[in-house]
Order: structure tokens, then C-alpha cells, then sequence
């Protein structure tokens, strides 16, 4: 009984095993590189419209498109370990090569260009290059997808934590506003009550000694 037991186990993973491979990582990739050529069109027509001052001739268009044909050809390798190899690549190597070694071509370029126009135009491209990237990560990455979904929630939970502090915060001030006009409310009230025990006071040329605290003239 144990060994049928281990037996559909090891076929079970088996199963999962080829499923993650020949089925949902390829299936992943293929949709990955399918939006990449939706960017790389759109690319295609905003240099055609000259969308920003962006035309087939500059550089920064070659830039974009060979980054965009390096992410449909290359994206298979994006990976968690890949990913870690590259950051220890740059904390080991960092101190002996040129930090330019480490940033890529297409930052340089945007770099360089002091049309905002068409850095915005570009950096929407590169943002939505950068987002098809961690979804594609995100599927076929356990690792990264608990990492994702770590820094989801530890976000949801600081922006929660900044609403209640804002909300206790805005109740003190309005408490202690609230307060303020009690009080300013009283003195102003208290101070016409006052004058009137004056005035009465020296009318019948005196006051009475039960006033004498609140500081009153007496006769």
C-alpha cells in the first residue's frame, strides 16, 4: 500500500514537472514575446507618425528596437537565478570595471536626451517593456512570484498603516480645533458678564465680596 502510495506521488510530480516545462513556460513565453511585438509595432507607427520627435533615423529608436528584439530573443533566459547572478556579478565586479559595464544601453540613451517630449514618449515604451517583463517573471518564477507577492502585500499593509495614522491624526486636529472654539466660544461670552458685574458694581458704589476672586474693583 505504502509503495502504491509513494508510487502515485512520484508520478504526480512527474506530471507537474512536465506540465511547468513543455506546457505553461513555454505557453508563458509565447505570450511574453507576442506582447513584445505589440510594443515593437507601436514603436514602429509612433516613428512613422513622428510621435514626440521620434523618427526612424534617430538613435534612440535603434536603441529601443534592438532592446525590444533582445528581450523576444533572449527571454527564455530571464529567471530568478539568472537575475541573482547578474546582481552578484555587479556587487563582485562593480569595484573593478566601469559602472557603465552595468547599465543598459537603452538608460544611457535616454540619458542623453534633453527633448521631454520624447523621453516621455520612450520611457512609456520602456515601461511597458519593464512590465511585461516581471509578469513574465511572475509566471514562471516561483520564487519571484512569492517575492511579488511579499512586496504586495507588506505595500498594502504601509499604505493601510498611513491611512489609519492619517485618520487619527486628522480627529486629534479636529478635536483640538473643536476645543479651541469651545473655549474662544466661553471667553467671549464670560467677558460681556463680567463688564455688566462692573458696571453694576459701580452704579451701587460697590460689590459684593463674593465677587472679590474674579478680580473685580470693589468700592
Amino acid at each position: 500500500m505504502e509503495l502504491i502510495i509513494v508510487l502515485r506521488t512520484a508520478c504526480l510530480l512527474v506530471a507537474l514537472w512536465a506540465f511547468w516545462h513543455y506546457c505553461w513556460k513555454p505557453l508563458a513565453l509565447d505570450w511574453f514575446r507576442q506582447r513584445l511585438f505589440a510594443v515593437r509595432d507601436d514603436l514602429f507607427l509612433a516613428a512613422l507618425q513622428n510621435e514626440g520627435g521620434l523618427s526612424f533615423t534617430h538613435p534612440a529608436y535603434k536603441h529601443f528596437r534592438q532592446f525590444a528584439n533582445g528581450l523576444i530573443r533572449y527571454g527564455h533566459q530571464l529567471s530568478t537565478p539568472n537575475l541573482f547572478a547578474l546582481q552578484l556579478a555587479r556587487k563582485i565586479h562593480g569595484a573593478l570595471l566601469p559602472p557603465q559595464v552595468f547599465v543598459p544601453e537603452i538608460e544611457r540613451v535616454l540619458a542623453g536626451i534633453t527633448d521631454e517630449n520624447l523621453k516621455k514618449v520612450l520611457c512609456k515604451f520602456r515601461m511597458r517593456c519593464a512590465i511585461l517583463t516581471v509578469g513574465y517573471m511572475t509566471l514562471t518564477s516561483p520564487a519571484f512570484f512569492i517575492a511579488m507577492l511579499a512586496c504586495l502585500i507588506v505595500g498594502i499593509g504601509y499604505a493601510l498603516w498611513l491611512l489609519v495614522v492619517r485618520c487619527f491624526s486628522g480627529a486629534d486636529h479636529l478635536l483640538n480645533s473643536f476645543q479651541e472654539a469651545i473655549m474662544r466660544h466661553l471667553e467671549s461670552g464670560a467677558a460681556p458678564t463680567v463688564r455688566s458685574i462692573e458696571f453694576q458694581a459701580e452704579k451701587s458704589g460697590g460689590i459684593s465680596p463674593s465677587f472679590a476672586p474674579l478680580g473685580l474693583r470693589t468700592a
